[in-house]
């Protein structure tokens, strides 16, 4: 495995796979734990969620939170990252911490794949980044495909419920992207 893992991290993923199965069938608690954080650290390629669940199971309830906070800070800072933290955010209901990721991700994809369990209690916060998105997109990029994605945008803002802010970025494409006129295709 020490020398696959240099060339092909595929397979010594794949070899941690085949450990933690062995660690599995004869219940080795202190093994699995090993093996499932080793790949929720290094394995891309998997959902981890799998490894998630067999660390919860068999770490201490009073452990858990700092263990798995300690394990995320681990965790490679990636797109993928993202997805795949929030993912435990939301098995553990940790919504303050999950909109402090989207935020830090700046994304309005990742918003609104997580929008269900934020917009309860952050929907103003939503739409505020949503809203300087909007912004930087208009003022970046020019052409029919970059308004129709904004108007998208812009419509899903309406969804969430804040149309003054809907009419404000109408406004603001009147008056400082008048060749752009977004207003059309709303």
């Amino acid at each position: 495995m020490e020398k696959d893992k240099a060339r092909w991290a595929g397979r010594a993923n794949e070899w941690r796979n085949y450990q933690l199965k062995i660690a599995l069938a004869s219940t080795d608690d202190a093994a699995v734990v090993k093996f499932a954080r080793k790949l929720i650290l290094q394995d891309s390629h998997h959902d981890k969620m799998e490894y998630y669940q067999l660390l919860k199971a068999r770490i201490s309830k009073k452990e858990w939170e700092s263990y798995l906070d300690e394990l995320i800070s681990g965790t490679p800072k990636s797109y993928a990252h993202v997805h795949q933290v929030a993912k435990f955010y939301v098995a553990e209901k940790w919504y303050d911490k999950l909109f402090q990721l989207v935020k830090q991700a700046y994304s309005i994809d990742v918003i609104k794949e997580y929008e269900s369990y934020l917009a309860k209690d952050y929907t103003p916060e939503l739409v505020a980044l949503c809203e300087s998105h909007i912004r930087r997109l208009l003022s970046e990029n020019v052409g029919r495909n970059h308004y129709k994605n904004a108007v998208r945008k812009i419509r899903w803002i309406k969804k969430l419920g804040d149309v003054e802010r809907v009419e404000n970025l109408v406004a603001l494409d009147r008056h400082d992207y008048k060749p752009k006129q977004i207003e059309p295709y709303l």
